[in-house]
């Protein structure tokens, strides 16, 4: 799986795949609704559509075709580490695989210029949302916690304060972010995340 900046990063580059099929800012809530379950008792499934094929992004509103948007990121994400066998090229952790997602978040944050834009989107609660989860405060706070990791580039502090709000614990929060910064000093890590964009950028060619 992706992180949550990640999907707005690749969700903005399939933008140019979808050219005019895509108007609002709905689409970003759509982009980053599916993780919702991340933080209440919700199960990914109902939240993740499988299979999206490239061909079927587009939904039949912008805030659908960003849930299936993000759903095709997620298949792409784990199919590509699941075939390259990434992880056994890192040094083991059983927190490895979150570690590296925020990894993948501090990385490409710069690579998204209005993050102002994707905050802003996210201060209204889309009715589909409410028709999928039947929980407004819920919604909203989901959107609270992305508004404000999304604020500025990731560093230990932001990280420890969202991860704090997805309920891991103090200790495992620490050794997360411990993982992330040995894996800022692998050239492995980086050589891994950047094949991988490469990847994509050549399926959209």
């Amino acid at each position: 799986m992706a992180g949550e900046i990640a999907h707005i990063v690749y969700a903005a580059r399939l933008l140019t795949h979808m050219k005019d099929n895509v108007s609002y800012p709905s689409y970003w809530v759509g982009t980053v609704f599916p993780d919702i379950y991340r933080i209440g008792r919700i199960s990914r499934f109902p939240t993740h559509i499988r299979p999206v094929s490239l061909s079927a992004l587009v939904g039949n509103n912008d805030f659908t075709t960003g849930v299936r948007v993000h759903s095709w990121v997620d298949a792409t994400h784990e199919l590509y580490f699941k075939e390259h066998a990434i992880f056994e090229k890192l040094p083991w952790h059983p927190l490895l695989p979150f570690a590296f997602e925020l990894f993948e978040d501090e990385v490409l944050y710069d690579s998204y210029e209005d993050w102002h834009l994707i905050i802003r989107a996210l201060a209204t609660v889309d009715p589909d949302e409410e028709r999928m989860i039947h929980n407004r405060p819920h919604i909203q706070a989901w959107h609270a916690l992305l508004q404000t990791y999304f604020r500025s580039a990731p560093s230990d502090e932001s990280r420890l304060a969202y991860m704090e709000k997805l309920q891991l614990s103090s200790h495992s929060a620490k050794e997360i972010n411990s993982i992330v910064s040995d894996l800022r000093e692998h050239t492995t890590a980086k050589e891994i995340l950047m094949n991988y964009i490469q990847t994509i950028e050549h399926i959209l060619i």
